[in-house]
C-alpha cells in the first residue's frame, strides 16, 4: 500500500511540473510565429492565423513559411532550453546534497534559503524539463524532415540538447557517487 502511494504522490508531482514546460512550449511558439511574421515582413496578418488555426493546410506560402517556421522553432527551444538550463543550474549550485556552504551563507544572507531544493524534487523536475526539450527536438527534426524548418536550427537544437542532457547526466552520476559513498562510510 505505501507502494502505490509513493507511486502515486511522485505521478502527480511530476505532472505538477509538467504544466510550465508545457505552457512555455504553446506560448513561445506562438509568439515566434507572430514574431518571425512581423521581423520577416511577411504579408501574413494576425487575423489570417486566428482565421485559420482550425483549417488544414498552410496559410503562408512555401517560401515565408520556411523561414517563420525555423526561427519560430528556434524561439520555441531557446524559452524551453532556457527553462531547462534554470533546472540544471539548480540541480548544479543549488542542490541540498552538494550545495557549496559559501552559497548557503550568501543565500542565508538573502533569506532565499528556499532555492535550495532536495534530490526528489530537483531530479523531478528536471526529468520533466528534459522530456520537454527532447519533444522539442522531435518537433523540430520532424519539421526539418518535412522542410519546414532550416537543417541548421536541428543541427544547433540536438547539439545543445546533447549537452544540456549529458550535464544532467553528469549531476546524477556525480549525486549516486556522494550517495554511495555516504551508505559505505
Amino acid at each position: 500500500m505505501y507502494y502505490l502511494f509513493s507511486m502515486n504522490k511522485s505521478l502527480i508531482k511530476v505532472l505538477g511540473h509538467t504544466i510550465v514546460p508545457a505552457f512555455v512550449l504553446v506560448v513561445s511558439k506562438l509568439i515566434g510565429v507572430i514574431f518571425s511574421a512581423e521581423v520577416l515582413s511577411s504579408n501574413i496578418k494576425f487575423k489570417d492565423i486566428s482565421d485559420s488555426i482550425l483549417k488544414s493546410g498552410t496559410f503562408v506560402n512555401g517560401s515565408d513559411l520556411l523561414e517563420i517556421n525555423s526561427y519560430s522553432d528556434l524561439i520555441m527551444y531557446v524559452a524551453i532550453a532556457s527553462y531547462f538550463s534554470l533546472i540544471l543550474i539548480r540541480s548544479v549550485y543549488l542542490h541540498n546534497t552538494h550545495v557549496n556552504p559559501i552559497h548557503v551563507r550568501r543565500l542565508h544572507k538573502l533569506n532565499l534559503t528556499a532555492l535550495i531544493k532536495d534530490t526528489y524534487d530537483i531530479y523531478h523536475e528536471a526529468t520533466v524539463g528534459m522530456f520537454f526539450l527532447w519533444i522539442t527536438n522531435t518537433i523540430i527534426l520532424i519539421n526539418t524532415f518535412l522542410e519546414r524548418t532550416y537543417l541548421w536550427v536541428s543541427i544547433l537544437t540536438l547539439l545543445s540538447s546533447l549537452l544540456l542532457s549529458i550535464i544532467l547526466i553528469h549531476d546524477v552520476n556525480r549525486e549516486i557517487k556522494e550517495f554511495n559513498t555516504k551508505r559505505v562510510i
